[in-house]
């Protein structure tokens, strides 16, 4: 018997369902992986899934944060193929690489404005004020935000 197109959609949208259930655990694996390729790495999770206003068609978006991070493009993309890999190649898991110089100076000021709108939700969640080097304390809006999620 041969499948509708709704009936394939419907059970795409199924197996896309259990990432957004999960996450976390694929964040996990995601995790492990890309330590094993390119060390020390801090990862954090962001946009819809995090505010719980994801949709069928949403992805969940990674950020990898590492000092190891290639700067060649290729390198890169090829790093994410591969950090990809472990949870599948169509999963709704899109991966983005930084070096912790680019998250200062790009990734934190755009988590800031999205986290700035729902710190409230997570006004619970606490985390250290860390110092920059000029001895002003570093603004955190972000890491409340993403703490409890990435605690791994």
């Amino acid at each position: 018997m041969k499948k509708s197109l709704v009936d394939i959609s419907l059970n795409l949208q199924k197996e896309r369902r259990k990432y957004f259930e999960n996450y976390k655990v694929h964040c996990r694996k995601i995790k492990e992986r890309a330590k094993s390729i390119l060390g020390k790495v801090k990862i954090l999770v962001f946009g819809l899934i995090i505010k719980n206003e994801y949709q069928p068609t949403s992805d969940i978006d990674v950020l990898i944060v590492s000092g190891n991070l290639p700067h060649n493009f290729d390198t890169r993309a090829k790093n994410k193929t591969e950090i990809k890999s472990k949870i599948g190649s169509f999963s709704p898991f899109q991966i983005h690489l930084s070096t912790p110089e680019e998250f200062d100076n790009w990734h934190k000021n755009f988590l800031k404005v999205i986290t700035k709108k729902y710190r409230e939700r997570f006004a619970l969640l606490t985390c250290e004020v860390k110092k920059r080097r000029n001895n002003e304390p570093k603004s955190n809006l972000y890491l409340p935000y993403f703490s409890f999620f990435f605690s791994l």
